[in-house]
């Protein structure tokens, strides 16, 4: 059915959202907001890929052998790792406060990794277990695709003026409002409108 494929594609949003984002903006935001060197901000890049290559195999070995503990007849063997790790994902804005220390960044970003390797890497096998017909598996890959174009397209297009316009429309309730938040080092505090596109 069509919801279901746009359903199924829609969670690409997340998939190339928070890493187009993340690729956009965070290095930038390390060594401009966070006060980090471009050889520190690299190196918690590197140590992130290296335990990327680590925990995808060991999460796919997870996920294809846990639909044979209790957990896993209870709730699918993908699924249950799903809905653990959406929640996990309001881990997300916690990448960008500003003003602490390299160890801070370091471990935000290594965590954020295993969370969203724990979310798609079940993600991207479901096509293969919702329909054994192929047409049907074209047709949900291509709306992953779609989907995830767009997130990217968001990502690479979102000026500072819609950030301070929707900044201006839905966090000033909550925040002192600034026009120069954008370059307080004071503020602890960036880019929550992205993270919530991202996230």
């Amino acid at each position: 059915m069509l919801r279901h494929q746009l359903a199924y594609g829609g969670g690409n949003l997340l998939g190339s959202g928070a890493l187009a984002i993340s690729g956009a903006w965070l290095l930038y935001f390390y060594t401009t907001f966070c006060g980090l060197t471009l050889i520190e901000a690299s190196f918690i890049f590197s140590v992130a890929s290296i335990i990327d290559a680590i925990s995808n195999p060991l999460m796919g070995y997870l996920t294809d052998n846990f639909g044979k503990t209790r957990l896993g007849k209870r709730f699918g063997r993908r699924r249950f790792f799903l809905l653990i790790g959406i929640p996990l994902m309001m881990f997300y804005p916690l990448l960008w406060v500003e003003g602490l220390s390299f160890w801070y960044y370091l471990s935000t970003y290594v965590v954020f990794e295993i969370i969203y390797t724990s979310i798609m890497v079940p993600y991207e096998t479901l096509a293969t277990e919702m329909t054994d017909d192929f047409s049907l598996r074209s047709k949900l890959t291509g709306y992953k695709a779609i989907f995830g174009k767009l997130a990217n397209f968001l990502a690479a297009f979102y000026s500072r003026p819609v950030h301070f316009a929707v900044w201006q429309r839905f966090c000033h309730p909550f925040l002192p409002h600034r026009s120069d938040l954008w370059r307080d080092p004071d503020r602890r505090y960036f880019l929550p409108v992205v993270v919530q596109l991202g996230a």
